[in-house]
């Protein structure tokens, strides 16, 4: 099997910031569906879907309101 390392170089282009215990992690925040409740951390990116795209898990319209920091 071929690995493309350009498609592996640009899955790592996602903005990082360091945390306290030394681990890397992508900005992140909670979103929390209106319908069905569900929790799920979510990135920059994921959070634009999300809003286009309405909740991944029961199709459900989102607003910003239901992002939390």
């Amino acid at each position: 099997m071929r690995v493309d390392r350009d498609v592996c170089k640009r899955g790592s282009d996602v903005s990082t910031s360091s945390s306290d215990d030394g681990n890397t992690t992508a900005e992140e925040g909670q979103f929390v569906c209106t319908e069905c409740r569900q929790e799920i951390t979510v990135n920059t990116a994921m959070r634009e879907a999300i809003l286009d795209n309405g909740c991944p898990v029961c199709g459900a319209p989102a607003t910003v309101d239901a992002f939390e920091p």
